[in-house]
């Protein structure tokens, strides 16, 4: 498979750039800058822990990149603030990537300066646009969502035994 390149510019010249510990690896190991800097509300709350990587990269057409976790993460009281991190194509300034402290202001979980914190993975972007409609077709999971496909289940089960034993008289509705 050919690969596609990926301009990457440092942003300071003691930042490190992205690698890969194999060829056959998904993602890109990124290395923070700094120690990382708290903020905090006003109550002194710690909101999140930023860690700057340096670089700035640009993907090719038809490209963006995604940020996550890296596994090793969960050696770590840092769970990745946005869940994953979206570069769009046409963003140049630096990577950032801000964490939640699971302990507070502790720091001893922390990363430090050149630490391995996240990985970017290339992906394909494929262009879409909306059509507003009136109705949307009928599934079977209909409007279900949060874990309904259990729930459902449940809740139907327990209705017809329900109705079997005269509990429940029909017909009965389900919201979610």
């Amino acid at each position: 498979m050919k690969k596609i390149e990926i301009k990457v510019k440092k942003l300071n010249p003691d930042a490190k750039l992205p690698t890969q510990a194999h060829d056959t690896d998904v993602g890109w190991d990124l290395y923070a800058m700094d120690c990382g800097d708290m903020y905090c509300n006003d109550t002194g709350e710690v909101m999140y822990i930023q860690y700057d990587t340096g670089i700035a990269i640009e993907p090719p057409d038809g490209y963006h990149i995604e940020i996550y976790p890296r596994s090793s993460v969960t050696n770590k009281c840092l769970m990745l603030k946005n869940s994953v991190g979206i570069i769009d194509p046409s963003y140049r300034n630096s990577i950032k990537v801000r964490f939640h402290s699971t302990n507070g202001a502790s720091e001893r979980n922390h990363y430090k300066t050149d630490d391995k914190i996240a990985q970017m993975i290339v992906r394909l972007t494929i262009p879409a646009s909306l059509l507003v409609v009136d109705e949307l077709s009928n599934t079977e999971r209909g409007l279900g969502g949060f874990g309904s496909s259990d729930k459902t289940k449940q809740i139907l089960d327990t209705s017809v035994a329900n109705f079997k034993n005269g509990k429940v008289s029909p017909p009965i509705t389900f919201k979610f």
